[in-house]
């Protein structure tokens, strides 16, 4: 927060620069320099002789305070025949949390621009959240505006081709909060307070920010959100992007992935994600018939295939009529298989070194 503050003044990162420079060492010294900052209160006061705008409660409120961080309650809905992001945002009472005060939010999306395949991602300016009661604030954010100007061409399917998935036609692809991760808040979507994961967006929109954006920490988000959609089309997404290796998905996001369905296992879907994760297991590391050994020197494919493995241990038959309802059944017998494929020694000798 601090860092943000420093960079929106005047001469931000020559400013930033100088506080960095001014910094404390560690170990420090014995006698530290007067002109270095050693303490909390030293960086206060070095931002506000330098101009900084942390505002008046800043300290007492995220410093010297035991205030947890606040949790933003927010519902959006998308006005599509005015082009408008309609967010309802509920701050906590100043009695429960620390305030934001002077900082503000930053609301990021993505949209398509009007040509084939291109995306354009857009971040609002800052909003200012009204400190006051109810706490309640309505935020609407005009988007689209480049597809007013350019009309995607419609690409219609001939004989044989495969159409579109349905996420591509989408006129707002995502919506993030705090898109840069430079407020210490939380967020919770109201919309299905009994799912977590949940991001506030639908099945289409977590698809498409799982699949587009560039942001690492994004598309773990969306992954984790597409575990609260029991349906074929999310469990093929996922899928997709765990054997997409060579496609720049981030080890991260695969592993994420690799999360969201070994959650799904448990749904009325769970026996199509069951059959994903081995068929994952399959095509990805195994060689002519055999498991292949552990690459070490490949750290991301290592941390796929172990989440896979644990995904495994997740996956169930259908509960008999013996037992209870909500206990689980006994383990898979396709699980099962490759998990004990798993232990049996590889005819392929060559391990690299770690």
């Amino acid at each position: 927060m601090i860092e943000g503050a420093v960079l929106r003044a005047d001469g931000g990162r020559r400013t930033l620069s100088a506080l960095i420079a001014r910094m404390l060492p560690h170990p420090p010294p014995v006698l530290p320099d007067s002109s270095r900052i050693c303490s909390t209160a030293a960086l206060l006061e070095a931002c506000a002789t330098a101009g900084v705008r942390l505002g008046a409660s800043f300290a007492s409120e995220w410093i010297y305070s035991a205030k947890p961080c606040p949790t933003l309650r927010a519902n959006l809905c998308f006005n599509g025949p005015q082009h408008k992001l309609e967010l309802v945002l509920v701050q906590p009472k100043p009695s429960e949390a620390a305030q934001l005060g002077e900082f503000a939010l930053t609301i990021g999306w993505g949209e398509p621009d009007g040509n084939d395949g291109a995306l354009s991602r857009v971040t609002n300016p800052p909003i200012k959240l009204t400190p006051v009661d109810p706490y309640q604030q309505l935020i609407e954010v005009p988007v689209s505006s480049s597809r007013r100007r350019k009309r995607a061409r419609v690409a219609v399917p001939e004989d044989g081709m495969q159409a579109p998935p349905p996420w591509q036609q989408l006129p707002l692809l995502w919506v993030r909060l705090d898109p840069k991760m430079e407020l210490p808040l939380r967020v919770q979507w109201t919309g299905r307070a009994d799912e977590p994961l949940w991001s506030g967006m639908p099945e289409g929109m977590c698809t498409a920010q799982l699949m587009r954006d560039r942001n690492v920490a994004s598309r773990e988000a969306a992954a984790a959100a597409l575990s609260t959609y029991p349906t074929p089309s999310a469990i093929d997404a996922l899928a997709a992007v765990v054997s997409n290796a060579d496609g720049g998905q981030y080890f991260r996001v695969r592993t994420a992935a690799v999360a969201s369905l070994g959650m799904l296992v448990s749904s009325q879907e769970g026996q199509l994600a069951m059959t994903r994760i081995v068929d994952l297991i399959k095509g990805c590391f195994y060689v002519d018939g055999h498991l292949r050994p552990n690459d070490f020197s490949d750290m991301s494919g290592y941390a796929t295939h172990k989440a896979l493995i644990e995904a495994l241990g997740l996956c169930h038959d259908e509960p008999s009529s013996s037992t209870s309802p909500s206990s689980p059944g006994p383990p898979s017998l396709q699980a099962t298989g490759s998990l004990t494929i798993t232990h049996h020694p590889s005819p392929i000798t060559h391990h690299p070194s770690p």
